[in-house]
């Protein structure tokens, strides 16, 4: 390694010193000012407005953006969105946005989700100036025009407009003011109302706001409205101004003790659609998924996805009530691959649960049984047993092939009443047990018992039927995430393939995430091949356990191989020399 290297390591390790690292990470933020003054792109009235100030000096705003501002969304710029920029930009959480622009490849970096700096810079490009779309732009802000781009269409406007919209909107945002003041143009005549939920510090939301707005203009019956619950500045400002420059969106802002219920409640008092689409924030679902949800929903019945949580295994498909406090949430913690033996044909549920769903609006508005003032954790459950309640005939539904990933923690709705939610449910469903013991039975296992699981939720204690006396049953884990975070990841892509030949060998696998790696249900699998990358993942206390170390051999102990059945690795050299080490063998 470099000197350079070395410093760099050194510096870096310095930080988490106790003695040492107040003074290295406030050197940190001198270097970074002196970086982003140089770029000369500050803009103190747009910083002040969104601190709620008349005014600030250059050095002023930038000295609390690398403090605190840029964790808050924070931005130094308007055509420089930092949560926005931050996504495309290395160390994203640790260093500002701005500054990491500073010493990037500037024209190759996005800033902004409805301009597109790097196609600006390229059309201007011919003058062999070299200098940033950014900068240029800022320089000549006078009178520079710039194109906004939402979902394919493309409105130009003067950047002085364009900074009066965003100076407006980041007051508002420091007021908290989240009011509507955009005019919104309603469709004629809408059959649905999409509401597209958005939750505090998701850097998707642009994506999110983007796919609202595409919906809106492919689809003139159906009316979207975005709900941002508890915005960073970021994400308010760039929702005000594509409100203004795609004017069939509308943007409604709400505080952070706002409840799921109030916002659907709310949405569906004023919804001009037959159907009511709600998506959860933490969830991404594609156009043909949600359309799929929409036309049940026509069909009169309430249909909800096979949600999974942040680790990738399914938070219920449906729930009943079988005892306890809560209700039992349907294959709740079992891996995505158990739902394959059900189908791609939506199944009826005793009763709703998660917080995305399509159904008739007339459920919400003239559910009298829903209690909107009700715990957060259970809002689809206790609405789903209010509509059985006043008409058993209601068609509650789950879609299987749906099954969208929670990517984000949760950042709103996380009040808990169980004492209010058990009051909710218990005069319903009474008879529901059966009927969660019938869709387990169809997804090929054998229920055993009911056992108290967490947070007061029962959980099922079940065996999986094997098809044939030489079935078994793998789970493959590895240290990616789940869901979109993970398909970068080439563990992800090694566990497929593997996957895919063990299933040429007859075996049901499944696929369990770094967060996955000790699931409730793995007492169920007959042999878990963990796929060692630069993590460690203990070997499973059932079944066979296999280590497959494919990456970072250096981190591995003699300790973490040998509570396993049999290692392998994919070396060789390495292998044999590990054996010798160890006094295990490890195989290539």
């Amino acid at each position: 390694m470099s000197v350079r290297g070395r410093l760099r390591t050194f510096w870096r390790s310095a930080r988490g010193i106790r003695v040492v690292g107040p003074a290295v990470r406030a050197a940190d933020r001198i270097w970074w000012a002196r970086a982003i003054h140089r770029t000369g792109l500050v803009d103190s009235e747009f910083y002040a407005a969104q601190r709620g100030r008349h005014a600030l000096s250059d050095r002023r705003a930038v000295a609390h953006y690398v403090a605190r501002g840029f964790r808050n969304g924070l931005s130094l710029n308007p055509l420089f969105d930092e949560v926005f920029a931050g996504g495309t930009l290395p160390e994203v959480f640790r260093v500002p946005a701005m500054y990491a622009y500073a010493v990037s490849d500037r024209p190759t970096v996005s800033v902004h989700p409805w301009w597109d700096a790097v196609e600006h810079g390229r059309r201007l490009a011919i003058d062999g100036s070299g200098v940033p779309a950014l900068e240029r732009v800022w320089n000549a802000r006078d009178t520079a025009e710039i194109d906004l781009t939402i979902a394919g269409k493309t409105v130009r406007v003067p950047f002085r407009q364009f900074r009066e919209w965003a100076l407006f909107a980041a007051r508002a945002w420091s007021r908290k003011d989240f009011s509507e003041r955009v005019v919104w143009q309603a469709p004629e005549r809408a059959a649905t109302t999409l509401i597209r939920m958005v939750q505090k510090n998701d850097r998707r939301y642009a994506r999110l706001l983007g796919q609202g707005a595409r919906l809106a203009q492919a689809k003139s019956d159906t009316e979207v409205v975005v709900v941002l619950i508890a915005p960073n500045a970021s994400q308010w400002i760039s929702a005000e101004i594509l409100a203004r420059a795609e004017s069939s969106v509308r943007v409604v802002g709400c505080p952070a003790s706002t409840r799921w219920a109030d916002v659907v409640a709310d949405r569906a008092a004023e919804a001009a659609g037959e159907v009511l689409a709600v998506l959860d924030p933490r969830i991404a679902v594609d156009d043909a998924e949600i359309e799929s949800l929409v036309a049940l929903a026509h069909g009169g019945a309430a249909a909800i996805p096979a949600v999974r949580a942040f680790d990738g295994t399914l938070v219920g498909i449906g729930a009943a009530r079988v005892g306890g406090v809560f209700p039992y949430r349907i294959m709740e913690d079992h891996p995505q691959e158990d739902l394959d033996a059900l189908g791609e044909l939506p199944i009826p549920v005793p009763l709703l649960t998660g917080r995305t769903v399509a159904l008739p609006t007339r459920f919400v508005t003239e559910s009298g049984g829903w209690n909107r003032a009700l715990v957060n954790d259970g809002e689809l459950e206790v609405l789903s047993a209010a509509l059985l309640e006043q008409d058993p005939r209601v068609e509650l539904l789950v879609v299987p092939n749906v099954r969208p990933v929670q990517e984000e923690p949760e950042e709103a709705f996380v009040q808990r009443r169980p004492a209010a939610l058990r009051a909710a449910i218990a005069p319903h469903c009474s008879a529901d047990s059966a009927r969660a013991e019938d869709l387990i039975n169809r997804a090929e296992f054998v229920l055993h018992s009911w056992e108290p699981g967490r947070r007061q939720r029962p959980t099922a204690r079940v065996q999986w039927r094997r098809p044939s006396a030489t079935s078994q049953r793998w789970a493959i884990k590895i240290c990616a995430p789940a869901g979109p975070r993970g398909e970068v990841w080439g563990d992800t892509h090694f566990a497929l393939g593997l996957a895919r030949a063990l299933k040429r060998r007859g075996y049901f696998v499944a696929i369990d995430s770094f967060d996955a790696r000790a699931r409730s249900t793995a007492y169920l699998d007959d042999v878990a091949v963990v796929v060692r990358g630069p993590y460690r993942i203990d070997a499973p206390s059932a079944g066979i356990s296999l280590q497959w170390i494919i990456s970072h051999p250096d981190h591995v102990t003699r300790a973490e191989a040998d509570a396993f059945d049999r290692v392998f690795a994919a070396s060789s050299s390495w292998s044999a020399a590990a054996s010798a080490r160890w006094n295990i063998p490890v195989e290539p």
